[in-house]
């Protein structure tokens, strides 16, 4: 993935950084794995969420809101569960990251989205109907705080499409968002795959699954921990037939990329990601 010229010139500079962050996890990632192995996987997502958080800051603004809006299609792709709780509340890193890109479209000079009309005037009507029709149910029901918080996740996710056409101007930008969606596709797939495969205390099945997916802890073990033979597949990004529905969803689109000019150097990668998509 080739971004526009000095947009990754802190390469050199960002490298020991990243390095440091990658030497520590092994270190902790060892002491943690004697003691509890979610306690690992945990430490492995802290550091490299600040590595790349490091390298995120060190880009032109120009790239910035291109990676957030990147890193939002991965996780909707591979991981959109990703999320830390406080006080019950869960905050998803998918809408940080959407955050983040409508933050940089905000901040931008005033976006051209004429080749998207009327997508903009539908979606923000979109939004002022579902608000109004969620500000009725509160009232009628009384409840506050459920019915905004839905609001607020699907304002976010309705702004995608003002978010989009905003950011995505160059050849180049829509390269990096379709590098996100392909590996979100991969993240999906090898999950699937090895959570199906027949291997004794599967590690995917039994600890990282069970780690990272907030899942009905009684009905999993029914359903796979006590399976001893293959499962069906269970990924990131949900049970078999969500997951199945993902990576029909990006195939398609991964094998538009082999097929295009500009990635033909990458044309060995593309292909392996293709493979294991199709088998998972």
């Amino acid at each position: 993935m080739r971004l526009s010229e000095g947009s990754l010139g802190t390469r050199r500079r960002t490298t020991p950084i990243l390095v440091l962050f990658g030497l520590v996890a092994i270190a902790l990632t060892g002491v943690a794995l004697a003691y509890r192995p979610s306690l690992a996987i945990g430490i492995i997502a802290s550091v490299v969420a600040v590595a790349l958080g490091l390298l995120y800051l060190r880009q032109p603004a120009e790239w910035r809101g291109v990676l957030a809006l990147s890193a939002a299609v991965f996780l909707l792709v591979g991981y959109p569960v990703a999320r830390v709780e406080f006080g019950g509340l869960p905050i998803y890193f998918l809408d940080l990251c959407i955050v983040a890109a409508l933050v940089s479209v905000l901040v931008m000079d005033k976006p051209d989205l004429s080749c998207v009309r009327p997508l903009p005037v539908l979606a923000f009507a979109y939004i002022l109907l579902t608000a109004a029709s969620t500000l009725h149910a509160m009232v009628l029901t009384g409840v506050l705080a459920q019915p905004l918080y839905v609001l607020v996740r699907f304002t976010l996710s309705a702004s995608l499409a003002l978010i989009v056409p905003a950011l995505i101007r160059t050849r180049q930008h829509l390269g990096v968002l379709l590098w996100g969606l392909a590996l979100g596709m991969v993240v999906t797939a090898t999950f699937s795959l090895l959570h199906s495969l027949p291997i004794p205390n599967n590690p995917v099945r039994h600890v990282i699954i069970p780690a990272l997916y907030p899942i009905n802890v009684d009905l999993y073990t029914t359903k796979y921990l006590e399976v001893a033979g293959p499962a069906r597949g269970f990924s990131l990004a949900g049970v078999s037939t969500t997951t199945a529905s993902v990576i029909a969803m990006a195939w398609p689109i991964v094998l538009g990329m082999y097929f295009s000019w500009e990635y033909r150097a990458r044309r060995r990668w593309i292909w392996v990601m293709l493979v294991v998509g199709v088998v998972g």
